[in-house]
Formats: structure tokens, C-alpha cells, sequence
């Protein structure tokens, strides 16, 4: 009875070594395996960073080529269309006395032009003479927030400052003393002769 208890410590404890020395070696691989796998994915993501860094670039340089290429064509054209106008020019040495060969062609002359009738403004009452178009530029000062928030401004002149504008400016929603005129006076507009003439040439 002795014998077989002490052969079935024996088996007992020969079984828990053996476990136990399993157990250290299945730990030895799950921690190579877990630094060689942590390892792998850093080399993975570096590999990624590079790749996208690759493509960046790539789509830089193929971005700034179409640019370039757009802007050389754009040259291209431009140069095409100043020699073409070039050798269609022709030179009107004397526009005080213009010939019929003239007429309907691309030319250029050196004069001071005129007009039969003077420009004028009809609303303030303004007349230029010999000149080819007169624009009227209307503009108001007005109210302006700082804040596209009206609701935050406060009820201050620190909240809002005056401005020139052509367009006018919604007062709606700003406080008493803040308000804007709904509409202006006057209009921008431009005023262009019938006829103009450099000598008795007529453009």
C-alpha cells in the first residue's frame, strides 16, 4: 500500500514538472511570438507611412505638372492670338484722313479722340466732353458688425464699425443708432458714347 502511494506521488509529481515545464515553454513561445508579431505590425505601418507619403507626393507632382502644362498652353495661345492680331494690324499712319481699304480691318493709329455730343450724367448734372465713357461708382458708408453674429454683438459702437460699401448693408437685426438706409439714392452706372472718333476716323 506504501509502495503504491509513493509510486502514485511519484507519478504526481513527475506530471506537475512536466506541466509546469510545458507551461514554461508554451510562455517563452507566446512572447517570441508576440514581439515577433509586434514587430511585423510596426514594419507594417511604417510600410504604410512611406506608401502614403509616396502617394502624396505623387499626386503633388502630378498636380503641379497638369498646372503647369495648363499655364504653358494658356502662354501658347496667348502668343498665337498677339501674332495672329500682329500680322492683321494694320498701321494708319494718319487718321485725319482715313482711307477706304480701312474699313472693317484691324487697325491702329496715334490720335485724340472725340465725340459729337459730351457724356453726361443726368442725375448730378455732370458733362465730360470728348471723352468715351464715364461710369458713376455710388457707395455709402454704413454699419458693419464685427461679429456675423448679431445676437453676440452688444449694444455698443465697439461692436460695429463703419465702412464704404456699393451694396447696401441689412440692418435688420441691428440695435437702435445702428441702423442702415434700405436702398441708395443713386445707382452705380456707366454712361458710353454713340460714336467715337480719333481724328475722322470713327471706332
Amino acid at each position: 500500500m506504501q509502495l503504491t502511494q509513493a509510486i502514485a506521488y511519484r507519478f504526481d509529481l513527475e506530471g506537475e514538472r512536466q506541466l509546469n515545464q510545458n507551461s514554461a515553454e508554451n510562455e517563452k513561445l507566446a512572447q517570441l511570438f508576440s514581439a515577433s508579431d509586434l514587430e511585423m505590425t510596426l514594419n507594417l505601418l511604417q510600410d504604410a507611412d512611406r506608401t502614403a507619403t509616396i502617394f502624396i507626393g505623387f499626386l503633388f507632382l502630378v498636380s503641379g505638372l497638369l498646372v503647369l502644362l495648363a499655364n504653358e498652353q494658356r502662354l501658347v495661345l496667348v502668343n498665337q492670338l498677339v501674332n495672329r492680331i500682329k500680322g492683321e494690324m494694320c498701321l494708319m499712319e494718319n487718321p485725319e484722313f482715313p482711307s477706304e481699304k480701312f474699313n472693317g480691318q484691324l487697325v491702329y493709329c496715334c490720335g485724340v479722340s472725340k465725340n459729337e455730343f459730351p457724356l453726361e450724367d443726368p442725375d448730378l448734372g455732370v458733362k465730360v466732353r470728348n471723352c468715351a465713357k464715364i461710369k458713376r461708382i455710388v457707395e455709402m458708408y454704413q454699419w458693419k458688425p464685427f461679429s456675423e453674429d448679431i445676437a453676440a454683438c452688444s449694444e455698443t459702437a465697439l461692436a460695429f464699425e463703419r465702412v464704404w460699401s456699393q451694396t447696401p448693408i441689412s440692418s435688420q437685426k441691428h440695435p437702435m443708432g445702428f441702423l442702415n438706409p434700405k436702398s441708395f439714392p443713386l445707382q452705380t452706372e456707366e454712361f458710353v458714347s454713340r460714336t467715337v472718333a480719333v481724328g475722322k476716323t470713327i471706332i
